[in-house]
This record gives structure tokens, C-alpha cells and sequence, in this order.
């Protein structure tokens, strides 16, 4: 029976690659054809993160404090034992598999505390975030899976030949072969872990990254609320931005709130215009009026890069693993900043997480 498993879930990754590669093709050629080959994916426009990198620190610094607590919780419980003085940093299985537990259920409790800072912030804007889950964005990321994984496949299969792969919960998995222990480890690994990874390091590093380097650039400001009201100004002035007096002005936490959830901007029409905003920073000069058309804005690339270094060191001790790792955080970074929604990394993340328990548990399962 595992073997008939095995050979299944086998041919099911061999699907992929085919799949990956025709949707490459199609991607390219309609971009091609469409004569939009400065992004992938279109930008939707929306107000800028209003936190700031030290907002990061707090989710450190939350997670320092949390650990102690969440421990002495399920030590009080009878999950885990108290670690002796001098004790072996090595323990068995079922030990193990609760330390799992508990860094995830700490790094969770940092992020519901961060996320609460993050509102008490700014109410009004919280929508800026981009937490709330989407059917479209669920759908974006199934199809960013079947683009990305297999070609990370291949390199992380590349590396692993150079040196091995190694990850505390594969190594429970060996020595705690069971279905019960797997299906807890799944839901660490698979849904509980790309969760927090995903707030944390996309959006509470990256968008605070993302905010210090798009400020006090002219951005298309897309509301189909004021289409009628704006569509003569549209017409007449496409090229003049809307300046607003501060970042936090009730106009720009009114706008927030439209266009957190807006759809995908498209080029201005009497029905669907696109306008510009610059939100001023003290002491710099104005920029000049944007071009005529809503694709001259590109923000900056930057952010997802250095956010992607630090999410391959956070992997540091898993062999070269961290190289595979940068290029799917460079994904994973594309797919929010384009989206403005976490959404459709997570969707990426969860799956990569998940075949990989599947097929380490499959293998485990027939060899034993």
C-alpha cells in the first residue's frame, strides 16, 4: 500500500513540472503580446504600511518575553518538562515534538501581540495590512505554487546533493513514526508555521521596508467611490498629482479604508480613473508630476530583497537549504507587495510545507 502511495504521490510532482513550464509559457507570451513586461503581476495601488521597521523589534522583543510564559504554561500542564542543569540539548521524540509545539505557539502569541500594536496604531488603516483572506488570493497563490515550487524543487534538490538537508521536525518524524505524531507535526509545520512566518517577516518587515522606501514617491491612487465625481479631472489633468497634507489626514484614512480592499487598478476610464497622490516627507522637495499613463509608478525592490536575506538566515543549520529559500522569499515578497494581501504567500508557503511532510512521511512509511 505505501508503495502504491509512494508511486502516486510520485507522479503527481513529476505533473508539476510539465504544468509549471506551460504556465511559464503562457505568462510570458501574454505578456508579450500585451506589451507589459515591466511586472508579472499589476500592482494594486493602496495607502503605504503606516508601522516602522522598529515595529519589527517589538515582535522580537515579544517574543523573548513570550517564550518563559508559553513554557511555563505547558509545563504546568504536563507537556513538557522543565530542562535540568547540565541536561543534553537532545531529548526523545515526544519531547521534541512539544518543543515544536511551543516555539510555534510563541512565535504565534508575538504575532496576535504585534498585530494588536500594529491596530492600536492606526485603527482606521488596518485594512493596509492586508490580513483578511480572499478567494483571489487563494486562487494567486495555487497558481504562484505550480510557477515557483518546481524550479525550487529542483534547486533545493541540487543543494541537498551537495549537502544533506537537515530540519529538527524531519528528524522527529524518523525517530516518531506514527500518525498521530505526524498529523501534529503537519499542523505545526504545514499551517501553523507559514502563518506567522508570513505576518512577520512579509508583512511586518518587509512592508515596514516597503513604506521608508516608497515615501514621498507620486503613487496611482486608485477609488472607484469618487469615479463620477473625479472622471473630469481625470480627463482633463491626467498627469497632475493629488497632494495630500500629511499621511494621516482623515482624507488619506477615509482613502485607506476604500482602497485597502479595492480590485486590481486598471487604466483610467470614465468608469474606473486613476489618480496620483504624493504624501509629502518634511525637508524633501517635491517630485515631478508623474507621466500621463498609471504604469509609470514601481516601487521599490529593495525591501523584498533584504527581506529575503533575512528569511534564508532564519533556515541557517539546515545545510545549503537557505539558498532555495531567498529565491521563494523573493516570491513570497513579490506576491504581497504587487497584492497588498498575505493571502496568496501563505497559500505558496503551505504548500511547499505540506508536499514536503507528505513525501518525508510517504518515504519514512515505505522504507520502515
Amino acid at each position: 500500500m505505501g508503495s502504491v502511495v509512494q508511486t502516486l504521490l510520485g507522479g503527481l510532482l513529476l505533473a508539476l513540472f510539465p504544468a509549471s513550464l506551460i504556465a511559464w509559457i503562457t505568462l510570458l507570451k501574454r505578456r508579450i503580446t500585451s506589451g507589459r513586461l515591466s511586472a508579472l503581476l499589476p500592482y494594486r495601488p493602496r495607502p503605504l504600511p503606516h508601522w516602522s521597521p522598529l515595529t519589527f523589534l517589538v515582535l522580537m522583543g515579544l517574543f523573548l518575553v513570550a517564550g518563559p510564559l508559553v513554557r511555563l504554561a505547558f509545563a504546568s500542564v504536563g507537556l513538557v518538562d522543565w530542562p535540568e542543569s547540565g541536561a543534553s540539548s537532545s531529548s526523545a521524540a515526544p519531547q521534541r515534538s512539544a518543543e515544536l509545539m511551543i516555539g510555534a505557539t510563541v512565535f504565534l502569541v508575538s504575532c496576535l501581540l504585534t498585530g494588536a500594536y500594529i491596530y492600536v496604531m492606526a485603527p482606521k488603516r488596518f485594512g493596509v495590512v492586508g490580513l483578511r483572506p480572499t478567494w483571489s488570493g487563494v486562487r494567486l497563490g495555487l497558481i504562484a505554487s505550480v510557477l515557483v515550487l518546481p524550479p525550487l524543487m529542483i534547486l533545493m534538490a541540487a543543494v541537498s546533493w551537495l549537502v544533506p538537508y537537515e530540519h529538527e521536525v524531519l528528524d522527529v518524524m524518523e525517530k516518531q513514526l506514527s500518525l498521530s505524531s505526524f498529523l501534529k507535526l503537519f499542523f505545526v509545520t504545514a499551517i501553523l508555521t507559514p502563518i506567522v512566518e508570513e505576518f512577520s517577516v512579509r508583512v511586518v518587515l518587509q512592508g515596514s521596508l516597503q513604506g521608508l522606501a516608497d515615501a514621498g514617491k507620486v503613487r496611482p491612487w486608485h477609488d472607484d467611490g469618487q469615479a463620477e465625481s473625479n472622471n473630469a479631472a481625470a480627463e482633463s489633468s491626467p498627469a497632475t498629482p493629488t497632494v495630500t497634507d500629511t499621511p494621516s489626514s482623515d482624507a488619506g484614512i477615509a482613502s485607506a479604508e476604500s482602497v485597502s480592499n479595492a480590485p486590481e487598478p486598471t487604466d483610467p476610464t470614465p468608469t474606473n480613473p486613476v489618480q496620483w497622490v504624493y504624501q509629502p516627507i518634511p525637508g524633501r522637495p517635491e517630485p515631478p508630476p508623474p507621466p500621463a499613463d498609471a504604469g509609470g509608478f514601481r516601487p521599490a525592490d529593495w525591501p523584498i530583497v533584504v527581506t529575503s536575506l533575512f528569511f534564508a538566515l532564519l533556515h541557517f543549520g539546515q545545510g545549503l537549504a537557505p539558498v532555495p529559500l531567498f529565491f521563494l522569499s523573493l516570491a513570497l515578497g513579490y506576491l504581497y507587495r504587487q497584492t497588498g494581501n498575505i493571502t496568496a504567500s501563505i497559500v505558496v508557503h503551505m504548500v511547499l510545507n505540506s508536499l514536503t511532510m507528505i513525501v518525508t512521511f510517504v518515504t519514512l512509511m515505505t522504507e520502515a
